[in-house]
């Protein structure tokens, strides 16, 4: 595949969200160009063992086989939420309209996005995948494909946990669209009791919007992917502390960079960032201040890799990139290390799937 063809499926993946949503396409077109740090001690060519059998459409809803992991992974495919434990990987829940599943801190219940004509609302389901409840109420009543629909519709995406379990942070529409016709959005931090209740805005920029996020294992800070509304701008990591609502950039992330993540035992950051052509993981530490000159380190060498993931005993990391020749997402592993400096490095990543064509914006989740 050449490199036009192969930054063409990474806009594709990204953007698989935004359909007919302008505010989303500038929030999500997120590979773009600089990253740096130190050069991956691996070979750059994937171990191709543990790879899930997938033949053809007739067989897309069937379970696969592969590697045995550790705990719970989900992951989406054209809409339905999969699961991989142990060996196997089987449709969990949702029939084309299920999106970024995330796991409850205690592994009980699963948030997800129920995408539907010009709205997208936040759910629940238990482990088994079975509906628990509906937290958001963005579907509008009005006639479909309707101006009035299009309007008195909102959407939600990207529901995160907080570390207690009782609140779910999320990117979501604060108002109206805007402009003629109206598809002019602005994507702010919201949260949302689990228990029940009214949102609550976290962090606006008029100038700006809030893509995927994660908080901290005190529940005080999250780091969220900031990208601003003019066309020419790239998405950044940025942090906000709760208790004083301010936000600023992450120090040491590259620009662009997005998809953060942290380790089990909170000490790295992980995230998608672009070096020159090649999207890949990287990572820094948690703690990494302004003027530490933190350096980003390079944990993959795939070129298309993003959406990581650690499994929660933190000894593998998963994400999602194109094998070469390719042109969809599919899950990848790797062990994790911790070299004789401290810094963490993972073995060179076992290809988990085949011609999947995962859904790389809804990212992945792993519980125990």
């Amino acid at each position: 595949m050449n490199v036009t063809g192969l930054f063409s499926v990474l806009y594709d993946s990204i953007m698989s969200n935004i359909t007919h949503i302008r505010a989303l396409l500038l929030l999500l077109l997120l590979p773009a160009l600089i990253a740096c740090g130190e050069p991956v001690e691996r070979s750059a060519e994937p171990e191709l063992v543990g790879i899930a059998q997938q033949e053809n459409e007739a067989m897309e809803a069937e379970p696969v086989q592969g590697e045995a992991l550790p705990g719970r992974l989900l992951f989406v495919r054209r809409g339905t939420v999969w699961l991989w434990e142990e060996r196997e990987g089987r449709p969990l829940l949702g029939e084309g309209d299920a999106w970024q599943p995330a796991w409850s801190p205690n592994g009980t219940q699963i948030a997800y996005v129920e995408r539907g004509e010009s709205y997208s609302d936040v759910l629940l389901a238990d482990a088994q995948g079975e509906f628990v409840d509906r937290l958001t109420a963005n579907r509008s009543a009005a006639v479909s494909h309707s101006h009035e629909r299009i309007y008195t519709s909102q959407w939600a995406f990207y529901p995160t946990w907080s570390p207690d379990g009782r609140r779910i942070a999320m990117a979501a529409q604060y108002g109206p669209p805007t402009g003629s016709p109206a598809f002019e959005y602005t994507l702010t931090l919201f949260t949302l009791p689990v228990a029940g209740g009214r949102r609550q805005q976290l962090y606006a920029d008029d100038n700006a919007h809030v893509g995927p996020m994660v908080y901290d294992d005190s529940g005080s800070m999250l780091i969220y992917t900031h990208i601003g509304i003019s066309g020419e701008s790239e998405p950044e990591l940025y942090r906000l502390a709760l208790t004083s609502q301010v936000s600023t950039p992450f120090p040491g992330a590259p620009v662009p960079a997005y998809d953060p993540v942290f380790s089990p035992d909170g000490r790295w950051v992980a995230f998608a960032a672009r070096d020159e052509a090649r999207t890949d993981i990287w990572v820094l530490p948690a703690n990494a201040t302004a003027g530490s000159n933190a350096t980003p380190r390079r944990l993959t060498n795939q070129g298309t890799a993003r959406a990581p993931t650690f499994s929660p005993d933190g000894q593998f990391l998963a994400f999602l990139a194109i094998p070469p020749g390719k042109s969809g997402f599919e899950l990848w592993v790797a062990d994790v290390e911790i070299g004789e400096n401290g810094t963490l490095r993972t073995t060179r990543p076992r290809q988990m799937t085949r011609d999947m064509r995962l859904d790389a914006d809804s990212g992945l989740s792993w519980a125990p």
